[in-house]
């Protein structure tokens, strides 16, 4: 993904905080965090939404952002997905 500095960036991940699972992001230095929202499903109670993040890029260089969904009490398990991207900011 290509950035300038200055750029916002949206990440939007399918999330179902209701059984639990919900993403837990790695944020490099060079991004910093604007907001950090769940977009409720439309339709049937308990159906997933989205995570959506909204990023700053902040410095030059390659950046990799990464996250894990996962349920927090589970300690040491595998997560159930995983998500990465490198933003190159100029």
């Amino acid at each position: 993904m290509q950035a300038t500095i200055g750029d916002t960036l949206v990440v939007r991940l399918p999330e179902n905080p209701t059984t639990g699972h919900q993403w837990q992001f790695e944020l490099p230095a060079g991004l910093s965090l604007l907001a950090d929202e769940t977009a409720p499903a439309r339709g049937a109670p308990g159906a997933a939404g989205e995570r959506v993040l909204r990023l700053r890029a902040d410095a030059p260089g390659r950046h990799a952002l990464s996250a894990q969904l996962r349920r927090s009490w589970e300690g040491g398990a595998a997560p159930t997905a995983q998500f990465a991207v490198t933003v190159d900011v100029a």
